[in-house]
């Protein structure tokens, strides 16, 4: 019987099926054996490290610093109802869709409203009679209603147009959350630009070419490329509306007619709007409290107050009233009242350093250019830049971080990765521009030291932090556990880290567990049974996996283990110049003997609280060469023991090695050499001993050493034995 099979299906123990291909009779009970040994789990095998991830302080759910912005959560009429909400009562509000923007908006929308959470939720009563449906909740909820109604039928076929003028700057008005067109018709002013927009509709089915004509005013000058007579030709599909603006403005006082927009169609006139007469003045007489543009200019304070009260500020150009903040009085109304509504503008707060209001000209500062100039710190009586509410910092975490260096290069600490390079350097820049480092400084730079493995100069950092000033109590504590244990005083570091096990953060929990068990190993704790192991704790995994190492001097076995009881120890007589020949390597691969039936096998129990344990090999191998092969934890290793008299002493540097018996040189001895090339072993001399018992190993006539990487020497003698040696291409 053979067990063949050339893929790759795991075994349950972490050994492939291609690594048993083709195994003999006799095998299957040793690799039962193996597997058995290793314990019914599968065993827990190397993984590869993450890649280092950047770790922040989020604010909002899943968004880098740099997207937390005032576009994050955009104004709608849902905010506008829950701004004018007056805490009494639950809040509801029918525009709730227009809160979907976004996930953070929405989740702000959901903590705002009064609605029950699904477990409080209790369903109401719904009845439907004669056509009639009547619901009755019982708690509150959103409905939302669609109706079907009737439309009103539309027989137009012809085309239509019309006009509308409106002043440049003040086009729309703000109402209930949407914007209307504030169209004028009454009265125009002297130098104001003005525009007219030109709408024409095709209602019909088919698609219409049409030329428009329109001209500007009588006693109007064309502004922004407008011409004064224009005629455009312009496609309009089925059911769609095209719009045209031009815009003029009046010189002079004085009525003025005005040619109307007609609209052409195959050489015919098809539409026309109404003709118009414009009544321009220099100082406007109708007085128009809904215009921002009248109210700001000739409007009294009160009424200009009374306009920002009653108006969405967004929407309104507050230039136009800066000419009114020379009085301190109403300057501190204004700016009171846009505080109040949280609405902040350059030109209004900047009147705060004519009156010398120290708390407005600090905010006006501060959102200026110049704090920008001032670097990412800086701290005077009217201005301080924070990097952190400036949003030109914040502290960062790399994890997992592995150093491939643990000295300094060059004499220069490097960081290779260049992410954490950059938040190294930030970090230095911020510090570089304060009078002193802060306790939260120091902290900061302790935890990028350790980062880092500069463990020295994470102490001396450390010892400058304040405890009692910085907020950071638990990240203060877990660095001075770590940095306890850096220091070898377990004691301080497992009462910090005891005291904390159970903190209710599963992220603070973990780490603090992971360094207790740290802490259990450094003191030769054994690991509760009961506790189930980590799968993904590497550390713990190693410590429970087992492993040994073998040696072997004259005729004696040594095996070092640990996590092992016992091992089986199986002994094969070689010959050994025919096994160095098929195997110059031999002690590098040993499966060959796994189809080999062993001369003699034994069972031995490795004591307990120990982990070295040497025994003699059987009395009837001592004047053989034998190759020792034992199994255990589900592992296999081998040794060559060799009987022989022969003192072989290699000089790798000259490629050479003499051979001696009771100090005295054996001539004649013969010796055969295979090299290592590219990972196959190939002839590559053999010869006798000199009468000074030196051989040559590696001197020839030919390149062949250049592709050699490492040197299997047999040396044998009638009288006194053979013995394998390995030795590296002498250095050229």
């Amino acid at each position: 019987r053979v067990l063949a099979s050339t893929s790759s299906v795991s075994l349950g123990t972490g050994t492939s099926s291609s690594d048993v291909a083709f195994t003999p009779i006799g095998t299957e009970l040793r690799l039962l054996e193996r597997f058995k040994s290793a314990g019914d789990s599968p065993a827990r095998l190397f993984r590869q490290q993450e890649p280092t991830k950047v770790w922040a302080e989020q604010q909002y759910y899943r968004l880098p610093l740099e997207a937390q912005t005032a576009g994050l959560v955009p104004m709608n009429r849902f905010w506008r109802d829950y701004a004018v909400w007056d805490g009494k009562g639950g809040f509801l509000s029918t525009n709730v869709a227009d809160a979907a923007g976004t996930f953070s908006q929405m989740v702000l929308a959901l903590a705002v409203l009064d609605l029950p959470f699904p477990g409080d939720y209790k369903a109401g009563k719904v009845d439907t009679k004669d056509n009639v449906l009547t619901l009755t909740p019982a708690s509150r909820l959103l409905l939302f209603h669609q109706d079907i109604l009737p439309a009103e039928p539309d027989n137009t076929t012809k085309l239509l147009v019309s006009q509308n003028f409106y002043r440049e700057g003040d086009r729309y008005i703000e109402q209930a959350g949407e914007k209307s067109d504030k169209f004028v018709s009454a009265e125009f002013l002297t130098g104001a630009v003005y525009g007219c927009q030109v709408v024409v509709t095709n209602p019909s089915s088919s698609p219409q070419r049409v030329d428009v004509l329109f001209q500007i005013p009588a006693g109007a000058l064309p502004v922004k490329a407008t011409r004064r007579v224009q005629s455009l030709p312009v496609n309009i599909e089925p059911y769609r509306t095209a719009m045209l603006d031009f815009h003029f403005y009046f010189p002079d006082a004085g009525k003025f007619p005005h040619f109307p927009v007609h609209i052409a169609r195959n050489t015919k006139t098809a539409a026309s709007a109404a003709a118009f007469t414009f009544n321009v003045v220099a100082r406007p007489t109708i007085n128009d409290p809904a215009s921002w543009d009248y109210v700001s200019q000739h409007g009294t304070n009160n009424e200009v107050l009374s306009f920002l009260e009653q108006h969405n500020l967004y929407f309104l150009d507050l230039e136009q009233i800066l000419w009114r903040l020379s009085d301190a009085d109403f300057f501190r109304r204004v700016i009171a009242h846009l505080k109040s509504r949280h609405h902040y503008d350059d030109g209004v707060w900047s009147y705060a350093a004519l009156h010398n209001v120290q708390p407005y000209l600090t905010e006006y500062l501060q959102a200026s250019p110049l704090s920008i100039g001032c670097g990412p710190v800086f701290e005077a009586p009217l201005l301080t830049v924070n990097p952190v509410e400036q949003q030109s910092y914040q502290h960062l975490e790399y994890n997992p971080l592995v150093n491939a260096r643990a000295h300094a290069l060059g004499g220069e600490h490097r960081i290779l990765n260049d992410k954490f390079r950059t938040q190294w350097n930030a970090l230095m820049t911020v510090l570089a521009f304060r009078p002193a480092p802060s306790a939260e400084d120091w902290l900061a730079v302790t935890a990028y030291l350790a980062t880092q493995d500069r463990i020295e100069e994470a102490l001396e950092a450390f010892a400058k932090v304040n405890r009692a000033a910085v907020a950071e109590k638990l990240q203060y504590e877990y660095l001075r556990a770590w940095l306890a244990i850096c220091q070898e005083d377990t004691a301080t570091a497992r009462r910090i880290a005891s005291a904390l096990l159970a903190h209710p953060v599963k992220h603070w929990r973990e780490k603090f567990t992971v360094l207790t068990a740290q802490l259990d190993e450094l003191e030769g704790k054994q690991k509760n049974p009961a506790d189930p192991p980590d799968p993904a704790d590497q550390d713990a995994a190693a410590g429970r996996e087992p492993s040994f190492a073998l040696t072997s001097e004259s005729n004696m076995v040594t095996v070092r283990f640990r996590n092992v009881e016992e091992v089986l120890v199986r002994y094969y007589p070689v010959d050994l110049e025919f096994l160095f020949s098929a195997n110059p390597f031999v002690t590098q691969n040993t499966g060959r003997f796994a189809s080999i039936r062993p001369a003699h096998s034994d069972k031995i129990m490795l004591p307990a609280g120990a982990d070295k344990h040497t025994w003699a090999l059987p009395a009837r191998f001592h004047s053989d060469n034998v190759l020792v092969e034992v199994t255990g934890g589900g592992m296999t290793k081998a040794t060559a023991v060799y009987a022989n008299a022969l003192d072989v002493q290699v000089s790798e540097s000259f490629g050479q090695l003499t051979v001696l018996h009771d100090k005295k040189p054996l001539p004649g001895t013969y010796v055969k050499v295979f090299a290592d090339v590219n990972g196959a072993p190939v002839f590559y001399k053999d010869g006798y001993t000199d009468l000074r018992g030196k051989f040559d190993y590696a001197s020839l006539s030919t390149d062949d050493l250049s592709g050699a990487r490492r040197f299997a020497i047999l040396v044998m003698s009638d009288a006194h034995g053979a013995v394998v040696k390995e030795a590296k291409p002498p250095a050229r």
